[in-house]
């Protein structure tokens, strides 16, 4: 099953949105293998912590900008 139809899956069974965010989390962390660097681990980190409520929206916050100012760095390099 690929991921578009495990997602509807989930939403047909109404998974809670944490159990939908968990399923996608696991679909990251499957291909962290494939990954150099440390800012995707980070990330999947802080969402799992955020998921366990052990961050807080302002860790997810700063991640996000983190990421975003990444992304924007990788437009202007290529």
């Amino acid at each position: 099953m690929d991921i578009y139809e495990e997602l509807e899956e989930l939403y047909k069974n109404g998974a809670s949105i944490d159990k939908i965010y968990e399923y996608l989390i696991e679909c990251v962390e499957a291909q962290l293998r494939f990954r150099s660097g440390w800012v995707v681990k980070d990330a999947v980190g802080v969402m799992r912590r955020y998921l366990d409520g052990a961050a807080t929206r302002s860790e997810v916050a700063n991640l996000d900008w983190y990421l975003e100012a990444k992304a924007f760095e990788l437009d202007h390099i290529h």
